[in-house]
This record gives structure tokens, C-alpha cells and sequence, in this order.
């Protein structure tokens, strides 16, 4: 995943987390005003018009006459008085009674029933104070006066119970302050866990890559090449911790290719000029020994002796001119030819060797493809170098075997040449190829190094494996068509391990 795509899902978690607490707001604020505040306003307005029409209702019982003691009806002036003052009061009452009445919260807080006893209770004291005024009795005046106090008592009542409605409601929104403080609460929580999480994501995917790119970059500037840079992600640092390991393995081949380059340069140098001083006196010496051989007479010992001296001095020659042919700057001239038939040719020069060494030497071509573009002349030089390397290596009575076969790859040719000798010590098997480097008494470390260079030049590359009593085996993997196609082939060193039979091993053209 790329760090775009990472921090894509951590703002998409952001949001979410925003939008939680966002909609917990909204939420409680809805809950609040469904809950608490739309019922006070009720219980308010309830109260307030309970209030108001139980004060019209005592003004509406004072309008009627208190008992006199008798049964004697009333006067009817004194009706039609009391008449016009109730039906003034009653009328304020009845504006009151539909506000009340008018509220469907009175019915949910005090009940159905109660409502409608209330609205039968006033029409009952309306109809009491209505016959007092016909008739003027004054047993109907005290029911009407007892009715209308009733009816204030009911109000009282009511009014009782709306307020006792009014405290649960204080309970409830005590309850919903403590769910707001939970909410709030875990709202914190979330987002400092949120926090947490963004840190931690963030020093590993930022923080530690770019750490171990600088201590990469710093090892680098100090000249530390081939440095390891951890890269666990599969994102644009992840692959730019690659690409800063692959560019150090780079230089410090480089490096090293520079390094081996001047030192075959200097050798090269000294070699000539060695060279150069040599011939002069081994041409007289030659020279000496054949004008000497000449006036000698066949068979004897001065002309056996000059003809010896004559030909270890162009023994001596050849050795020169094979010495700076290896010293020189390689030019490669591929051309068309069969691989079998030379390598068969090459193996088979190398015999009267094997046989002093009592190894026996076999070749394979079974597998040879018909035709690839190398220099014979120089390749050889290269095989000659290893194979002469595994025939001293090899024991009496063992086998160094050759074979060749087309590559695991399309487009490659390999060569492999297993001996049954000890094997190269893991602490040594980075340095044979380097040059001057040799564990043999005699040897100069130059043989290896040549190969190397020379399968390079072809567009090629050397594979090693080794294991102590299990002898060591060289691959020698090129492309079939030269040097020119190796701009798409694929070298790899793992293709030959199900072809050849070689295990994964040492690589000198790879490191880091």
C-alpha cells in the first residue's frame, strides 16, 4: 500500500471519528429538545393556564351570593345582577378553559379521564349557577357555590400532578447530563486514541524509513558502500530504500571494477616495460646459442646443450607474450561457432594433465546448442583458467566433469565444470576472483580475475558454489547471440539451480 493510499485511510478514519462525534451531538441536541426541553415548555404553559383559570374560577364562584341563613328565594333584581356580573367572569373562563383544554400535552400529563371530569365538573357548576338564577332558591345558590369550589379544588389537584410531572422531568434531565458527560467522555477517549494511533502510524510509516535512509545516506557519504536499508513497507519510501541499497551495491561494484581496472593497468604497465627489458638480452642469448649450435656438430653435447638453451629461452618468450596478452586490455571478437566440438577440443588438450594428476576428466556436449556467437580464443582462456584450477584441486582418484547445455533462461548457453576436490572456505570465496589473490604456492591470482573479466566482456556472468568435501562447482552462463543480447537477458542466478544442479552460491558480479 502507498503512503498516499495509508493517509487516504487515516483521514477516512479521521472523518469517520468527526462525523461520530458530530452526529452524538446532534443526536443528544435533538434528544435534549424531545426530552426535556419541549416538555418543561408544556409543563410551563400547563401550570401557567391551570393558574390562570383556577383564579377565574374563585372570581367566578365569588360572583355568586353566599347563604343567608333561609330558604327564601332571592329577589330578582338581585339575580339579574348576579346574573350579569357571573356571565361577564364566566366568560374570561371560558377563554381559559379552551386555552387549557386546547393543549394536547394536559391530557398526556393528567389522563384522559381527568380531562374530561374537569370539563363535566365546570359544565355541572354552570348549570348549578344557571337554576339559582331562575329561580332564585337558595338551596340551589350553596350547590352551585359547593360546585364551584370543587372545581377549584380539582384545579389544585391537577395542578398537583402537573408539577409532580415537572420534578420527574428534573430526574430525567439529571439522567441525560449524565449520558451527555459519558458521551463526552468517550468522545475524549476516542480521540486521543485516534492520536495515539496517528503517532504511532505515522513514526512507521514516515519517521523510522526516513531515519534508516539518512543513517544510510550518512554511511554512504562517509564512503560505506553496500549498506542494508531495511525496507519492511512496499511504498514509495519501501521502494526508495531499495533503490539507495541497490545504488550503494552499485557503487561499491563499481568501485571495486575501478579498483581491479587499475590494478591490471599497473601491472600491465610493469609488465611491458619488464618485457620490454627481458627480450633485448634473450634475443642475444638466443641469438649466442644458435650461431654456437650452428658451428657445433650434430649430436654432441654443446649442440644438444644450445639447442635446450634456445628452446627455454622461446619457452621464456611465449610465457612474456602470454603475460601481457593478460595484462592487456581485452577485445573481444565473437563470431559465429559450435560450442561442442570446441569445448570437447579444449577438454581434451587438458588430458595428458588429468592423467599425471591420476583425475579422471570427462566432457559432456549432449546438451550443446548448435550454434552461439563468443570469441573462442579468449573464452578459452577463461575455461582453461577454471578448469585448470579444478584439476589441482582434485585428489587422486577422483572426476572433474564439463559439461555443456543450453541456459535456464531462453537465449543463454551454460558451461559447468564440477570438481571433487576440498571446496573454497567460505572465508576466502569472495576474494578468488579478485586480482593477486591466490592460496597456491606458485600461483600469481591473476588466472580467476582474467576469467572473470573475460566472461564479463561476453556479456556473461560466473556462478559459484562450494562446500567443504563436496568439491565446487563453476557455471559459466552467456548469451547465445553475444554481447549485443544482453541488454534484455536475465541473468539470474537462481534459474540455474533446477537445471544444473547447482545450489545457490557464490555470485561475484553481485553484491549487496
Amino acid at each position: 500500500m502507498t503512503i498516499q493510499a495509508k493517509f487516504t485511510a487515516l483521514l477516512a478514519l479521521l472523518g469517520l471519528t468527526v462525523a461520530l462525534g458530530l452526529g452524538a451531538a446532534l443526536f443528544f441536541g435533538f434528544t435534549l429538545e424531545r426530552e426535556i426541553l419541549a416538555p418543561m415548555r408544556e409543563n410551563a404553559a400547563v401550570l401557567t393556564s391551570l393558574s390562570a383559570l383556577k383564579r377565574d374560577m374563585g372570581e367566578l364562584g365569588a360572583r355568586l351570593p353566599g347563604p343567608d341563613g333561609g330558604d327564601e328565594p332571592a329577589s330578582p333584581a338581585a339575580r339579574d345582577a348576579a346574573e350579569r356580573a357571573y356571565l361577564e367572569q364566566a366568560a374570561r373562563v371560558d377563554e381559559g378553559v379552551a386555552s387549557l383544554f386546547g393543549r394536547r400535552a394536559l391530557e398526556l400529563k393528567v389522563g384522559i379521564s381527568t380531562a374530561r371530569n374537569l370539563r363535566g365538573r365546570i359544565d355541572e357548576a354552570r348549570a348549578l349557577a344557571g337554576a339559582w338564577f331562575d329561580t332564585g332558591d337558595a338551596k340551589a345558590g350553596r350547590a352551585a357555590i359547593a360546585a364551584h369550589a370543587d372545581l377549584h379544588e380539582l384545579c389544585e389537584r391537577i395542578e398537583a400532578r402537573v408539577v409532580e410531572n415537572t420534578s420527574q422531568s428534573f430526574d430525567h434531565a439529571d439522567a441525560m447530563r449524565r449520558l451527555h458527560t459519558v458521551i463526552l467522555a468517550s468522545a475524549l477517549i476516542g480521540a486521543g486514541l485516534f492520536l495515539a494511533l496517528t503517532g504511532l502510524l505515522v513514526r512507521r510509516w514516515v519517521v523510522r524509513p526516513v531515519g534508516e535512509l539518512r543513517r544510510a545516506a550518512a554511511e554512504i557519504a562517509r564512503g560505506r558502500f553496500g549498506q542494508k536499508v531495511p525496507a519492511a513497507a512496499n511504498d514509495e519510501l519501501g521502494l526508495l530504500a531499495r533503490e539507495v541499497e541497490q545504488m550503494s551495491a552499485s557503487i561499491a561494484r563499481m568501485q571495486q571494477e575501478a579498483v581491479d581496472r587499475e590494478r591490471l593497468a599497473a601491472v600491465g604497465e610493469m609488465v611491458r616495460r619488464i618485457a620490454h627489458n627481458i627480450r633485448n638480452p634473450l634475443s642475444g642469448i638466443r641469438g649466442v646459442a644458435e650461431l654456437t649450435r650452428r658451428r657445433a656438430e650434430p649430436g654432441s653435447p654443446t649442440h644438444a646443450d644450445q639447442t635446450e638453451i634456445m628452446q627455454t629461452v622461446d619457452r621464456f618468450n611465449q610465457w612474456l607474450n602470454e603475460l601481457l596478452r593478460a595484462t592487456s586490455p581485452l577485445t573481444v571478437e565473437p563470431r559465429e561457432e559450435a560450442p561442442g566440438p570446441w569445448l570437447q577440443g579444449l577438454v581434451d588438450a587438458h588430458q595428458p594433465l588429468a592423467r599425471m594428476r591420476e583425475v579422471t576428466l570427462s566432457c559432456d556436449v549432449g546438451g550443446a546448442p548448435e550454434r552461439a556467437r563468443f570469441d573462442p580464443r579468449l573464452l578459452e582462456h577463461a575455461l582453461v583458467a577454471i578448469l585448470t584450477n579444478g584439476l589441482q584441486a582434485s585428489p587422486a582418484g577422483s572426476r572433474v566433469t564439463v559439461a555443456v547445455s543450453q541456459g535456464a533462461e531462453r537465449g543463454q548457453w551454460d558451461v559447468v565444470v564440477r570438481d571433487e576436490g576440498p571446496g573454497i572456505p567460505p572465508e576466502i570465496r569472495e576474494k578468488i576472483f579478485l586480482p593477486y589473490f591466490t592460496t597456491k604456492r606458485d600461483g600469481n591470482g591473476i588466472g580467476l580475475a582474467s576469467a572473470r573479466l573475460i566472461v564479463k566482456q561476453h556479456g556473461g556472468r560466473i556462478l559459484v558454489d562450494s562446500a567443504p568435501e563436496r568439491g565446487t562447482t563453476f557455471l559459466v552462463r552467456l548469451p547465445l547471440g553475444g554481447i549485443e543480447s544482453t541488454q534484455s537477458a536475465d541473468f539470474s542466478q537462481s534459474a540455474e539451480i533446477s537445471r544444473n544442479g547447482v545450489s545457490p552460491g557464490h555470485d561475484p558480479d553481485h553484491r549487496g
